[in-house]
């Protein structure tokens, strides 16, 4: 229980309408030990600010872990990463939906690239300020819509990118084929707008949000049999485990066991 005190997390949803559109959630983490993470596919975008301490990323080329840029983030991938946390920590997390590549600052995250440094980039907003997100203790949610508002100004309507997006996640197609029927797209079309958009196959990107959606049921719904995963357009209950050790690197067991946060996308590791 002690250790839970020093790692704080406090999410929170956007009340503006305009904002919600883009982003999901805004993730204040407080973290005062020292932490590993693990992220996994989420058919999100994640953007952080880092306000206080150091935030560490594994570098498979190198093979050590490389300091993270102050403004950073990842784009959806359907790889994980890992994160090491020295022992202090204070940043502000953006859970964005993909819609979120309309706005041109976003799309610096593209190519794939966790170490890019988005300070280097123009930021359409007021920088943020720490001690603005909290009163009296709680959130200050209209400040934060408000800063975020200013990011999405500069949002570009690109009707095909949504358009793609609402087939996946309204019709919840599970095959390329059905995903160019429902986008009115063929496929060789298809296969150039996810791969331009999100450096995804569409094969890639159903993968992507068919594992996010299915750890999001399973989160939320602990009593679940994993033969359930039929339901998000696995074959059989070996498929999702298969699927769960490729993209996690570990069963679907251990996932859960060390997904002790609320959120469905992070492990966390002492």
């Amino acid at each position: 229980m002690d250790s839970l005190k020093k790692f704080n997390l406090v999410e929170i949803s956007p009340q503006d309408e305009v904002v919600s559109k883009y982003i999901e959630k805004y993730q204040y983490f407080h973290i005062e030990k020292e932490t590993w993470i693990k992220s996994l596919p989420n058919a999100r975008l994640d953007c952080w600010f880092i306000f206080d301490g150091e935030l560490n990323i594994w570098n498979e080329v190198k093979k050590e872990f490389s300091p993270a840029p102050a403004i950073g983030g990842y784009p959806a991938t359907n790889t994980s990463l890992l994160f090491h946390i020295p022992g202090n920590l204070s940043c502000l997390n953006l859970k964005l939906h993909l819609r979120s590549l309309t706005i041109p600052f976003f799309r610096n995250l593209y190519p794939a690239n966790p170490y890019t440094d988005l300070s280097q980039h123009n930021i359409p907003a007021t920088p943020i300020n720490e001690k603005s997100i909290h009163i009296q203790g709680q959130v200050n949610i209209e400040y934060l819509d408000h800063w975020a508002l200013n990011l999405i100004a500069t949002s570009q309507s690109d009707l095909t990118i949504q358009s793609l997006l609402d087939v996946i996640q309204n019709k919840k197609v599970t095959t390329v084929k059905g995903l160019a029927e429902h986008s009115e797209l063929s496929a060789r079309n298809l296969q150039r707008v996810t791969q331009k958009a999100f450096n995804l196959s569409p094969k890639e990107l159903l993968r992507v949000f068919r594992f996010s959606q299915t750890t999001s049921y399973f989160k939320a719904n602990p009593q679940k049999a994993f033969i359930d995963a039929l339901s998000f357009g696995y074959y059989d209950q070996s498929h999702f485990i298969r699927e769960c050790k490729r993209i996690s690197g570990v069963p679907p067991k251990e996932l859960f066991a060390n997904m002790t946060l609320s959120v469905p996308d992070l492990m966390v590791f002492d």
